[in-house]
């Protein structure tokens, strides 16, 4: 995935070849999984894994699509890789997939000040797509712990923007997979002319989506439901931001 991303940063390659690339990818991994699964629904576990990598693949992708501001995914890297690492240990789970997000953490922690606003190193596809690969895993080891309620709210931030913005474009008959500048972290940038200002709101809302995660543990229905109302009040607080004047650019 890395390389691929990497040869699309360079040459953009078509978008078939890396889906694929992607498709393959989290096959092969869902494939090496133990048995147990994801969801817990009474289906087969090929359905279940057929969710699962339908859910990861659009993962990687959102992830890539929110990269779009300086200091976004980073912040988002450190906030679902260490909320991973603390909810699995309050969940009582020794597992190299926590090992592996609070690492994920530390490295975006560690990169933050050269891609904060004004950056001077983007994560770019090459980042983006592997981060997100590997933060998918540690979600999903979750979710297999029974602890799935957890593993979907630390992430809410990302996939409510990206699934919105793609649900509005599909509707509207708009070419979909081309890069555009419709998500509404994008349009609050651009509204207020500063990318650190919005990261900071993001940040202070996955700071409690964290809270929400760990609530979650023990009042699933709770937990959701504050995670919910976070989001929702973060979203609509963008909107009301991208009403100001979406046409000034950000800051370079």
């Amino acid at each position: 995935l890395a390389i691929i991303s990497w040869l699309d940063d360079l040459f953009l390659v078509p978008a078939p070849w890396r889906l694929m690339a992607q498709i393959a990818a989290t096959g092969a991994v869902l494939a090496l999984l133990p048995d147990g699964p994801v969801f817990p629904f009474a289906w087969p576990l090929w359905a279940d894994r057929l969710v699962t990598g339908l859910c990861w693949v659009w993962l990687l992708n959102l992830f890539n699509f929110m990269d779009g501001i300086d200091g976004l995914a980073a912040s988002e890297t450190m906030a679902v890789g260490g909320g991973l690492a603390l909810v699995g240990a309050l969940a009582g789970l020794a597992t190299s997939e926590l090992a592996l997000a609070a690492a994920l953490a530390g490295a975006a922690l560690g990169f933050l000040p050269w891609n904060w606003h004004r950056a001077r190193i983007m994560l770019g596809d090459v980042g983006a797509i592997p981060v997100a690969f590997l933060l998918g895993f540690a979600l999903i080891r979750l979710a297999q712990a029974g602890h799935l309620v957890p593993a979907l709210i630390l992430p809410l931030v990302f996939t409510v923007d990206a699934t919105w913005t793609l649900l509005k474009r599909i509707a509207r008959g708009s070419a979909f997979w081309r890069p555009h500048r419709e998500h509404l972290y994008q349009r609050a940038a651009l509204a207020i002319g500063r990318h650190d200002a919005i990261v900071g709101r993001i940040t202070l809302a996955n700071a409690g989506l964290i809270g929400a995660a760990i609530v979650a543990l023990y009042r699933p229905l709770w937990g959701a439901l504050a995670a919910a109302l976070i989001v929702l009040a973060l979203m609509a607080h963008l909107a009301r931001l991208a009403r100001r004047g979406h046409d000034r650019p950000p800051q370079a």
